[in-house]
């Protein structure tokens, strides 16, 4: 007791108001540092949650704030701010006492209170890098999808632009094909040319005349399939192919079922199914294709059946696709895709099978046309 008296009720009341402020805060300090070393990781992965991470940084630092309230309590109760300083040991040690939880308590609780901050920070940072995460994989997907559609959408205008081309160069052979129509029509007149040449005793200009004639583009063979004059030129085309592959070719055209069709969807149409029946039946001995166009009775429909030989099936079996043997199989269906829009755009249908029995492919195309038609003129 006499120990305690050396000190006087006035420091041992300071002491235990000095002890809830100043252990209340170093717990504070402690507990703050410890939030804050976790929120500097977390503002590294998301700068975007500084406002939480500063919420649970600030939490520990309010031990400290109760400690100076009651530091204050602890001297207003003593009557130090009216200037009393006569204190009783006894009233001292009851001021000290009651500072104590408040000390411990303060230090104590802030440092917990600390640690749970900075585990709530860290489960913020585990959160934001997961939706970090989640978010490259999703823009990841959606750049490769992208991507993927435009090439898609490249393929088919480099597809429209090659069936134009197509359409231009049937057309400048259709041209030709005039040409050589109107040649021979004038060929009685180089003949009275070649007739006057001779008598004048012109050799050397005759023979300049008639290999002129010889190499005239004009004189080119060319066959005469259907009286459709676009659709003549394209499978003059394709016969002269199968002929050099050795595959039997039969056409039977209608005349004027197919006169509503524009040069570019005809060759779209024509092309793309020749193409594919051509390679196809290029892969077969005794190989054929045969083409039929007709007009179906007492209805508004054009009718294009084709068969062409086929060695394997050509669809999958899981899902009915057909297979491809192209390089790039990316660009795969791009044909068949331009026919069945035009299809489409003509309120038609494609049919597409196989028939294992005699390894034919067929290929059936309907084509809604101005009812009824007229023959071409």
């Amino acid at each position: 007791m006499s120990f305690l008296e050396s000190f006087g009720g006035l420091a041992l009341a300071l002491l235990g108001g000095g002890l809830a402020a100043g252990l209340s805060c170093v717990g504070s300090a402690k507990g703050t540092g410890m939030a804050g070393e976790a929120a500097a990781g977390l503002m590294c992965e998301d700068p975007g949650k500084f406002g939480k991470a500063m919420i649970l940084q600030v939490l520990p630092g309010t031990q400290g704030l109760y400690g100076t309230v009651v530091w204050f309590f602890s001297i207003y109760a003593i009557g130090l701010l009216n200037g009393n300083t006569d204190l009783s040991v006894m009233e001292g040690l009851r001021c000290f006492a009651a500072c104590l939880p408040m000390a411990l308590g303060g230090l104590l609780s802030a440092i917990a209170q600390g640690r749970v901050a900075a585990s709530s920070i860290n489960i913020l940072v585990s959160i934001s890098a997961i939706l970090l995460l989640i978010s490259n994989i999703f823009a990841f997907g959606i750049n490769q999808y992208t991507q993927k559609k435009s090439a898609q959408y490249t393929d088919m205008q480099l597809l429209l632009q090659k069936e134009s081309d197509t359409a231009a160069y049937y057309k400048m052979l259709l041209s030709q094909h005039e040409s050589q129509r109107i040649l021979i029509h004038d060929m009685k007149k180089h003949l009275q040319s070649l007739e006057i040449l001779n008598s004048a005793k012109e050799y050397e200009k005759i023979d300049t005349y008639i290999h002129t004639l010889l190499q005239s583009s004009d004189l080119t063979e060319s066959a005469r399939v259907c009286d459709h004059h676009m659709l003549n030129v394209i499978l003059s085309r394709y016969q002269r192919q199968c002929q050099e592959k050795h595959i039997t070719f039969h056409t039977d055209i209608r005349s004027g079922v197919l006169r509503h069709l524009p040069d570019a969807d005809l060759t779209a149409i024509f092309c793309n199914i020749l193409d594919n029946a051509l390679e196809s039946a290029s892969k077969t001995d005794h190989a054929l294709i045969e083409l039929n166009v007709h007009r179906k009775e007492h209805t508004p429909f054009a009718v294009i059946t084709m068969i062409n030989s086929c060695r394997t099936d050509p669809f999958t079996a899981h899902n009915h696709q057909l297979i491809t043997s192209k390089k790039e199989p990316s660009s795969h269906g791009f044909g068949l895709k331009s026919v069945r829009r035009i299809v489409e755009r003509y309120e038609g249908s494609m049919n597409l099978y196989y028939d294992e029995k005699d390894l034919l492919f067929h290929t059936i195309i309907l084509l809604r046309q101005p009812y009824p038609s007229t023959p071409f003129s």
